[in-house]
């Protein structure tokens, strides 16, 4: 029996769940998915997009907080004005 654990580059994470890979690191700052910080990028393992496949296919993976506002009162870069990630 094998007890690897299978690791994911954003890019392989973001095509298995669906998503751009904007929209997966949007997704992981909000918390709605854990990544690993390995050197300068993140690695996601199979358990965690497994969960957040099942979150966004029961619907509640794409709920959107408010928009998060910087001390200017100008809307997040991560998000639009209106709070929404990233276009796909």
């Amino acid at each position: 029996m094998s007890d690897e654990i299978k690791l994911y580059t954003p890019e392989e994470a973001a095509e298995y769940v669906g998503v751009s890979v904007a929209v997966l690191a949007y997704y992981r700052r909000t918390g709605r998915i854990k990544g690993i910080k390995a050197g300068n990028s993140h690695v996601y393992t199979e358990s965690a997009l497994n969960q957040f496949k099942q979150a966004l296919e029961s619907g509640e993976g794409r709920q959107k907080p408010g928009p998060k506002v910087k001390k200017s009162g100008q809307a997040s870069s991560d998000e639009d004005s209106r709070g929404n990630p990233p276009s796909v």
